[in-house]
């Protein structure tokens, strides 16, 4: 049992697990595949060819193989969950309120802009943080599976 829970056992998961992010996010952004799914086919392949250079019985190559895929997905999955994580916490950080108010009497340099109907320019408002993030929001590579 100490050969299976350890720091080494564990890096080989965690490298098939981002490789398989990597590449799902990548797919799902660039070609709309629907990302849970490919990143199930992609650990699927990946435990394949662990298993294929395994000698043993068929029923336990099957068991493996999905176990495989179950730890590589769910690495994989766990990864992608972390960096949206990340990513939504540096978003709502960007944008801090309250903004600015404008002035009630404008100053003696500014004049309103001419209309049609001689109304006066709007006076600008305060943005709300949630419509300016929607806004300005870049696409992010991190897709919720």
């Amino acid at each position: 049992m100490n050969d299976f829970l350890n720091a080494k056992s564990m890096v080989t998961p965690g490298v098939a697990g981002g490789l398989v992010m990597l590449i799902t996010n990548t797919c799902a952004t660039q070609f709309n595949l629907v990302a849970k799914w490919t990143a199930l086919g992609l650990s699927a392949l990946l435990a394949l060819l662990v298993v294929c250079i395994l000698a043993a019985p068929l029923w336990q190559k099957g068991l493996l193989w999905v176990l495989n895929g179950l730890v590589i997905f769910s690495m994989a999955m766990g990864a992608n969950q972390a960096g949206a994580t990340i990513n939504s916490s540096a978003d709502s950080r960007q944008v801090s309120g309250p903004f600015p108010t404008p002035s009630p009497q404008p100053s003696p340099s500014v004049t309103a802009s001419p209309s049609v109907n001689r109304s006066p320019a709007p006076t600008p408002r305060q943005i709300d943080p949630k419509v300016f993030r929607a806004i300005t929001k870049q696409p992010s590579f991190f897709q919720k599976w």
